[in-house]
């Protein structure tokens, strides 16, 4: 992939326990994720910069990704209270600390789904 949105898992939580009040049946679909189109290419320069060393990249990105449309979501709830450079040092901080972690598979890679 190419591009991706992204949010820290606390701003997703809180957009989800303030979304109660948007319950409706039929449902209503809402999209919680970051606004922004994040290059994955970028993100792992910005990593590497953050643990000073280069990135080795292979291949090239594939020019489609699986996005979402967070506008809704944007109107409701505002933009997410933590930006995403934010999570990026604290990210790079657990991993520099060896902090624990799920050790599970994010399935980034997968490709599978409707466009």
């Amino acid at each position: 992939m190419g591009n991706a949105n992204v949010i820290w898992q606390g701003d997703a939580n809180a957009m989800t326990l303030r979304s109660f009040h948007c319950c409706e049946s039929p449902p209503k679909i809402l999209n919680l994720t970051g606004p922004e189109i994040v290059s994955i290419r970028w993100a792992a320069n910005r990593f590497g910069e953050l643990f000073e060393k280069t990135p080795v990249f292979e291949g090239m990105e594939s020019g489609t990704a699986l996005l979402n449309n967070a506008a809704q979501a944007m109107t409701l709830f505002g933009y997410p209270t933590t930006p995403l450079g934010r999570v990026m040092e604290w990210i790079a901080h657990w991993v520099k600390i060896d902090g624990s972690t799920l050790n599970k598979p994010t399935h980034f890679e997968e490709r599978e789904g409707k466009f």
